[in-house]
């Protein structure tokens, strides 16, 4: 395939079987660590928390073994600096324009009869505090992408629990940082995921763990024969 690059997606995704019981944590993440040295020892590299892509032009690896986020660029700015903007397009999309943060219906079908009917999907919005946006570089970043230019951080603003907490986690070996920069280590990337809760402010938790406990209690359906699930 020369130089062309290829992607490989680990992670996410439906089962097809709706009575399919969770994974534990524990097998989960011995098939996430033979995953990784099976892609890696065939010339992938992931270049953020999920996916690997295999490129002659790589460019350089960060201590986590990581390609550039510039291969993935959605998620390069959706889970980038305070100073970053997006607009996304499509169900589900998120859009972040400064402080307001929009997203758009993750019902595929409605949000096509919207945009006919209506000309535009409907979306749901709010307004991001300043210490959430402050906070986004080490809680979504850094922890997704594995790198963070120290530089780039509205350190003034960020929140003091997350501070706290990015102490602890250095402290680990999990992530650590020098003069420009903060990277996670190898071991701190096969738990970005845990990172990326761990790192968020205390308000942002609560959401989250609402969030899942009504996605636990809500009946799955599949929207149309092609679509992911939805919660009813």
């Amino acid at each position: 395939m020369g130089g062309r690059i290829r992607t490989i997606y680990i992670g996410g995704g439906s089962p097809s079987v709706l009575s399919m019981e969770p994974s534990s944590l524990a097998h989960r993440q011995v098939l996430r660590l033979f995953s990784d040295t099976v892609l890696r020892e065939c010339g992938y590299a992931p270049c953020n928390g999920h996916s690997y892509i295999r490129d002659a032009n790589c460019g350089l690896l960060n201590l986590a073994g990581m390609c550039s986020a510039d291969n993935f660029r959605y998620h390069k700015y959706l889970h980038g600096y305070h100073d970053d903007y997006v607009v996304g397009f499509g169900a589900s999309a998120q859009s972040i324009l400064g402080s307001l943060i929009t997203r758009a219906n993750p019902n595929r079908s409605d949000y096509i009869a919207d945009t006919r009917e209506h000309g535009a999907p409907k979306v749901h919005y709010n307004w991001a505090p300043t210490r959430q946006s402050a906070s986004k570089a080490l809680c979504m970043r850094l922890p997704y992408s594995g790198y963070v230019a120290k530089e780039r951080i509205d350190w003034r603003n960020v929140d003091p629990f997350v501070r706290e907490n990015l102490r602890h986690v250095i402290k680990a070996g999990l992530v650590v940082e020098d003069e420009h920069c903060m990277q996670l280590t190898r071991t701190g990337w096969q738990w970005y995921s845990g990172l990326m809760f761990y790192l968020l402010p205390q308000a942002d938790r609560a959401v989250l763990d609402d969030y899942v406990a009504e996605m636990l209690n809500a009946p799955a359906v599949l929207d149309g024969a092609t679509e992911v699930f939805t919660a009813a």
